[in-house]
């Protein structure tokens, strides 16, 4: 066998990675086809125990935050059994607060959708006609209605033709035949009780299993990464559960305060309304706002008066809201600059649309923690190998000397 020098050695390494890297790259393009298939099957397969570790991580999360207002409030300790207790308490919250959507949101949500699918082209109707008789003295305006008359007049018959395309199940009969619903149904509703299956014993196992990784990670990861990776899992790890329990937390509340105060204003759709606002707030930064003012156009529609009261209400609660429940209940939950959250929220929403959206904030948050982690190194780095005030005074002796 050839022996190559010991000062070629390096360079007989970084050709084979070379030639290692360049077959893999083949590899990849002439089969990525195949590849990328595999890799659907493995997901797909994989996908109950991906959407449980998923529900288990959004109920360890749930469980955290109870724990520290236990904790707070009660001063009770953090022990192996109060845990137990705590995740106990975790799933009866979490039961009843789905008894209660089941019970009583959702049916008075199907009210209100039913409502708005039946009074809309009545309030169409009545929103045109007036907007064409009050658009008489602005001729720019009266004539493009005018111009569009067909296309404006159409849109309540269109509204009409919807609701029964969903009302008669027209709808299911474009998704296919009966045997592929059913068959589509038993399969999700199966992947979706494993899934919770998984969940529940993930998570009332929750030390065993970090005990687990831990094992495989310091058997496979080397040793001198074996602290990066432990500290960078965990700033994930917490950017993430802070993110979802606050963002999750801030859209109940935000969803029951706008539905409650609704319903005491006589706004019309008020859970509706409540929900939608609830939903959009999920959208970080302008999602509320966004939710409330396509709510109030709409209102507009119906009642000029409820649409300003709407949202004169909404700006209150959300100043209320924002100032005062949201820091106290959740607190900061990502910590990224404004900035950062708009250039986030961008290339999110250019990526994934409104999934990007949600998921960029808790993403950039690690990155700007990655960033911001490197850069204090380096300036640690260089103020430890260059001390100002020991330049100064060489300056000033070399100036003095002259």
């Amino acid at each position: 066998m050839l022996k190559l020098p010991p000062k070629y050695r390096d360079r007989e390494i970084l050709y084979r990675r070379l030639i290692l890297f360049t077959l893999s790259l083949g590899l990849l393009v002439i089969y990525a086809g195949e590849i990328f298939e595999f890799i659907a099957k493995a997901i797909w397969i994989c996908l109950p125990f991906i959407i449980g570790g998923i529900l288990a991580f959004v109920l360890n999360t749930f469980c955290s935050v109870i724990t520290r207002l236990m904790h707070r409030f009660f001063h009770t300790p953090v022990n192996a059994k109060n845990m137990i207790y705590y995740r106990i308490l975790t799933i009866l919250i979490i039961l009843l607060f789905l008894l209660v959507v089941f019970s009583f949101i959702i049916p008075q949500l199907i009210s209100s959708i039913d409502r708005l699918m039946r009074d809309l082209p009545i309030v169409y109707d009545e929103f045109y006609n007036e907007v064409l008789n009050r658009s008489k003295d602005i001729p720019a305006i009266h004539d493009w209605i005018l111009e569009h008359e067909k296309l404006l007049s159409d849109a309540p018959a269109l509204i009409r033709e919807l609701a029964g395309f969903i009302s008669a199940g027209s709808a299911g009969n474009a998704l296919g035949s009966i045997s592929d619903i059913i068959s589509n149904t038993f399969s999700w509703l199966w992947t979706l009780l494993l899934s919770i299956v998984f969940a529940i014993i993930t998570f009332f196992n929750t030390s065993q299993f970090i005990e687990i990784c831990q094992l495989i990670a310091r058997a496979w990861i080397p040793e001198r990464f074996l602290r990066s990776t432990h500290g960078f899992i965990s700033m994930v790890s917490r950017i993430f559960a802070q993110y979802i329990g606050g963002s999750v937390l801030e859209c109940i509340i935000l969803a029951a305060l706008v539905s409650t105060f609704s319903l005491i204003f006589n706004i019309p759709y008020a859970v509706l309304i409540g929900v939608f606002c609830g939903i959009c707030a999920l959208v970080p930064m302008f999602g509320a706002t966004a939710g409330a003012i396509l709510c109030t156009l709409f209102l507009l529609m119906e009642s000029a008066g409820k649409a300003v009261t709407f949202l004169i209400m909404f700006l209150c609660i959300q100043q209320v809201e924002g100032n005062f429940i949201y820091p106290n209940v959740v607190g900061k939950s990502v910590g990224l600059p404004p900035m950062f959250v708009v250039v986030s929220i961008t290339i999110g929403a250019s990526l994934a649309g409104i999934l990007g959206m949600i998921i960029s904030i808790p993403i950039a948050s690690v990155i700007y923690e990655l960033i911001k982690a490197q850069a204090q190194k380096r300036m640690d780095a260089k103020n430890s190998k260059w001390d100002p005030a020991v330049s100064n005074l060489q300056t000033d002796k070399d100036t003095t000397e002259k």
